[in-house]
């Protein structure tokens, strides 16, 4: 794990909605800040698109601390979001959020840019 400098991950995200019939799924794009000096992590989940024709989704914010090598935060400040950094040099991110506000759940993944 790095100790020190700033790094871009990007990536994909997919949800499910549970406010929708058959709790419709929604694929979207994850684009993560990391900063491992101060051990922080922010993110966005966005561009939502619908498997069906269903209403389209606000962005998933995303803000957590990194410790070893997970990391824990909040989706949309009243969510719940957790993941771990794999492979060389943390060279991939993966997760999965809560959003309580749009009552989704769903899984990210993402590489350093």
């Amino acid at each position: 794990m790095p100790t020190t400098g700033q790094v871009t991950y990007l990536g994909k995200a997919i949800a499910a909605n549970l406010n929708t019939p058959d709790a419709e799924k929604y694929f979207g794009d994850s684009s993560f800040q990391v900063d491992f000096g101060s051990k922080k992590l922010t993110g966005t989940l966005d561009n939502w698109q619908s498997v069906e024709t269903m209403p389209a989704m606000q962005a998933v914010n995303i803000e957590a601390d990194i410790r070893a090598n997970t990391f824990q935060g909040t989706a949309n400040s009243t969510g719940y979001a957790e993941g771990k950094f794999y492979g060389p040099d943390a060279a991939n991110i993966a997760g999965s959020f809560d959003d309580k506000d749009q009552k989704l759940f769903g899984v990210f993944g993402a590489n350093k840019q």
